[in-house]
């Protein structure tokens, strides 16, 4: 995967293009817009993040399909990793 931030608004919004499966001449056949939004929950953060797929001509493969099937997993296991390094890392300074 790859990917390129388009917009970073501390602490409201992130909004970045990621891309995936490429063909045999390295063109993304699979390019999604993400927009995470982060908002104040009763003293918590709540995070949205809205994924839409903006490649053009895009044909549903069977790697593909697979791909976006498994985005809602993918995301959420990120999102619980990326909480328990930063988790640990506030331990590590509080240390």
């Amino acid at each position: 995967m790859k990917g390129v931030f388009h917009e970073i608004v501390e602490p409201e919004r992130l909004v970045f293009t990621s891309t995936a499966l490429e063909d045999e001449h390295g063109k993304p056949l699979c390019e999604i817009l993400n927009t995470i939004k982060f908002e104040d929950f009763n003293g918590i953060t709540k995070l949205t993040l809205h994924a839409r797929l903006v490649t053009k001509d895009f044909k549903l493969t069977p790697q593909a399909a697979w791909a976006l099937e498994g985005m809602e997993q993918g995301w959420s296991e990120s999102l619980y990793r990326l909480a328990d390094e930063l988790d640990n890392s506030l331990k590590e300074l509080r240390a």
